[in-house]
């Protein structure tokens, strides 16, 4: 995908040969319909590709959305709320697939914190609903606003890094680990 180009100048999703041919998929023409400035692209289980966009949606605080590479298709899955649980502004680096049909991402506001969060997402078909929301509430500790996240499969945590925070002010390394079907900040 790109975060710019295309259109509107809002982003394409764009498929790559392996000799190298290029061809646009999708572009992001209708901000409202289908948000604007993909982020970074997670292959799902079901062959789907799963993305959030910065901005677009019914709020214009961002969407979660999915693609079908066999029919070329965009479902819009979460019109992304600042105020709500969904969060705001997802930085787009690093929404990852997680066991169970769940999808996390990172938000830079989330219920009105700006100190941002992840955000836990459990997939059904051509739905989503938000899990989890954790909320980043102690800069020192959890840093704040997290830009990059990825999923260890051998010990089941989400590692992140954040924009700034911590004892120093230039961010941190953290995890989130899950006990059942909970998940808190480490």
């Amino acid at each position: 995908a790109t975060r710019y180009g295309g259109l509107n100048g809002s982003g394409t999703i764009f498929s790559l040969t392996e000799n190298g041919t290029h061809t646009v998929e999708f572009e992001f023409v209708n901000g409202n319909l289908y948000g604007q400035n993909p982020g970074y692209l997670t292959l799902g289980a079901n062959g789907n590709i799963y993305f959030t966009t910065e901005y677009g949606g019914d709020n214009d605080y961002g969407t979660l959305q999915m693609f079908d590479p066999s029919s070329k298709t965009l479902t819009k899955l979460i019109n992304l709320n600042y105020s709500g649980i969904s969060g705001g502004y997802p930085s787009g680096q690093g929404l990852v697939t997680l066991p169970g049909n769940r999808l996390a991402y990172p938000i830079n506001n989330i219920s009105n914190n700006s100190n941002g969060g992840i955000v836990i997402v459990t997939l059904a078909g051509s739905t989503a609903g938000v899990a989890h929301s954790l909320l980043f509430s102690n800069q020192t500790l959890n840093g704040y606003r997290p830009n990059t996240i990825v999923y260890n499969e051998l010990d089941g945590s989400i590692y992140y890094t954040s924009q700034s925070g911590g004892s120093n002010g230039y961010g941190v390394l953290g995890v989130v680990t899950f006990s059942g079907a909970t998940a808190g900040l480490g």
